[in-house]
């Protein structure tokens, strides 16, 4: 069990990782991405990315939890309220305030690969900033 949850982490950071990269792009230079992690024993994640002007960007990794839907109620967000356990999350779910990008993945491994990343970035920038 040890390895697979290994292997899981590895999936979380190579997308965090790549969804950064895309990121930068459109971000000016010195815009730092702040990224936690909140991986669930159901396969999926969320993933709260913060901009701003850190020193740099940084991870960081919370305690696995039972379900998606217990990691969000985790997070500070206003786009879900209520008993989130009646939520079924599936695909990529991408919301937007003021805190950060916050992004709700199930298992499935499509969602975890660099073009999946790749495409979460293009359904936040606007049309007119891809070119």
């Amino acid at each position: 069990m040890v390895k697979d949850e290994h292997v899981r982490r590895e999936s979380l950071q190579s997308y965090v990782n790549s969804f950064r990269k895309y990121l930068s792009t459109y971000t000016k230079p010195g815009v730092g991405v702040k990224c936690v992690v909140r991986p669930a024993r159901d396969g999926g994640a969320v993933i709260v990315f913060e901009l701003g002007d850190h020193e740099g960007n940084q991870d960081t990794y919370k305690m696995l939890t039972s379900s998606v839907n217990k990691a969000l109620s985790r997070v500070r967000q206003k786009a879900f309220g209520g008993n989130l356990e009646g939520f079924k999350f599936k695909g990529t779910n991408i919301t937007m305030d003021e805190n950060g990008i916050v992004i709700i993945k199930d298992g499935d491994p499509n969602q975890w690969t660099e073009d999946a990343a790749k495409s979460d970035v293009e359904k936040i920038v606007h049309r007119q900033f891809r070119g």
